[in-house]
């Protein structure tokens, strides 16, 4: 798949830009074309076209000149890098450093952890509506290579011992999914609208950032935290009719409409990051509505998503003895093998060149003249579908974020209280939740820990229920024992 044409995708898309007169960004009564966005992006060209293959960090929320940023820096062969403003602003300045941050796009003043960062002669700071405009077409002529295998973006996952693990990706690695994914999905031209629940460094942003345009549809970003986690009203409000989430999110609407969804269009349902249950097929299907359903695996590491499915009613019962929806079968352009523990190996043009300082080499293998990520997922075949069977390691998936419990662990451990700790994951009400065992010599509550760590980890990295030990299990090998660990916690739940 190596022979795509990359500077033809990104001619394509400034077309789309430059041409469409529909809706590009909705929210509320907010509305904007696709011409109008480009204009914002003429202003921020100026501060990108003159040094290309940069990179650029957008710290912002998701306002309009987000969006417009975003295009701007890929568009000028430039390398986007998302933040989030609500990380906690030591996590992000180590990310920055790692990245090796060339400029910063920004919509607010910089917290101080940020502003202050020494990158000598190479840190700029541009407020997105301050920028002064300059033609945008000349960001895309004859000397603007768009080598495949320059990096196009760097996503970041959390890391083992506290600190982030960048991810770049290639323009060939990401764009190859997306061309795969126009493919696949059944979108409408000038019709959809794409829901957008999750922050920019969450990958699943690269499907509706580039399926989007391609189709001429238009971002509904969900800017309040109701609207995120419960954004029926949001959804019915802005007329989306694509949305790409977790299956938590189903969860949370069926807890709230048992009687289900009847008056919101859904064309298409883009489900992933965590195992889809069958009973929330069946709602989405009997009570949503819903006119197609995918379920997609994928990583971060090897752009975005490398399994697809279509789900159809007959799913709920084929599947029935697995309780899930599989992962269905690998995207063209994804071989994949499993090893004799059943661990998931992905080769390919999406797999990328390794992360950001050369960290964790071993996960990358040479294996019959072809070079391999081991996932860590179990992956499991029945009757011509593959099923993921969960972490092989501690890496789990909460809300759809990949997170490595050490990482956690090894913040925790740097409270007063806790000598040692260890994370597991329980489930409650159809939800899944990080729960903590520790042992040291202070009491630990799980809202005081949360309040503690907030400065360190992303919310939804604090472990919702806190339990203290005189010691912790160990298994024959003088190693933690997990299992044991949660096998004594039920007990424990359910004496209370």
């Amino acid at each position: 798949m190596s022979t795509i044409d990359i500077k033809s995708f990104y001619k394509k898309l400034l077309t789309i830009f430059e041409s469409s007169k529909r809706p590009v960004y909705v929210y509320g009564k907010e509305r904007y074309t696709y011409q109008e966005m480009l204009k914002v992006m003429e202003r921020l060209n100026s501060v990108l076209s003159h040094s290309p293959k940069r990179r650029v960090a957008v710290y912002a929320d998701k306002c309009y000149e987000a969006y417009a940023a975003i295009f701007a820096v890929m568009l000028s062969d430039n390398c986007w890098v998302p933040f989030n403003p609500d990380l906690p602003a030591d996590r992000a300045a180590a990310m920055i450093k790692l990245a090796e941050i060339d400029l910063i796009l920004t919509d607010r003043p910089l917290p101080k952890a940020l502003d202050e960062l020494d990158i000598p002669s190479k840190n700029l700071k541009t407020l997105i509506h301050k920028a002064s405009p300059k033609p945008f077409s000349s960001t895309l002529n004859s000397q603007t290579s768009f080598d495949a295998e320059d990096i196009a973006y760097i996503m970041f996952t959390s890391g083992s011992t506290g600190t982030p693990k960048g991810v770049p990706m290639t323009h060939l690695n990401y764009i190859h999914f997306i061309k795969i994914t126009l493919e696949i999905l059944p979108f409408r031209q000038g019709i959809e609208v794409f829901s957008d629940y999750h922050d920019f460094g969450f990958d699943i942003s690269i499907v509706y950032l580039f399926c989007a345009p391609f189709v001429e549809g238009a971002f509904a970003p969900g800017l309040t935290e109701q609207e995120r986690l419960m954004p029926l009203a949001h959804m019915r409000k802005n007329g989306v009719t694509v949305l790409s989430s977790v299956p938590s999110l189903l969860s949370r609407i069926r807890m709230l409409k048992k009687d289900g969804v009847k008056d919101i269009p859904l064309h298409i349902l883009f489900m992933c990051g965590e195992p889809f249950r069958l009973d929330l097929l069946a709602y989405a299907f009997e009570k949503m509505s819903a006119e197609h359903i995918f379920n997609f695996y994928g990583l971060t590491e090897t752009g975005v998503e490398n399994f697809h499915h279509k789900c159809t009613p007959e799913d709920i019962e084929r599947f029935k003895e697995q309780g899930y929806v599989p992962i269905g079968v690998p995207l063209p352009g994804n071989p994949i093998r499993l090893t004799d523990e059943d661990e998931l190996l992905l080769s390919g043009c999406q797999l990328t060149p390794g992360y950001l300082g050369g960290v964790e080499k071993e996960r990358f293998r040479q294996i019959d003249g072809l070079r391999w990520y081991a996932t860590g997922d179990k992956v499991v075949e029945h009757d011509g579908f593959y099923f993921c069977k969960g972490r092989l390691d501690n890496q789990v998936k909460i809300s759809g974020y990949r997170v490595e419990l050490m990482d956690i662990e090894a913040h925790l451990r740097l409270l007063d209280e806790v000598d040692e700790a260890v994370c597991f994951v329980v489930e409650a009400g159809g939800r899944r939740f990080i729960a903590a065992a520790y042992v040291g010599s202070g009491e630990l509550t799980a809202a005081s820990c949360k309040a503690r760590l907030k400065e360190k980890l992303p919310e939804y990295m604090a472990p919702s229920t806190v339990w203290r030990l005189e010691s912790l299990p160990l298994n024959k090998s003088g190693k933690v024992d997990r299992p044991a660990l949660i096998r004594l916690y039920d007990e424990k739940k359910g004496a209370a």
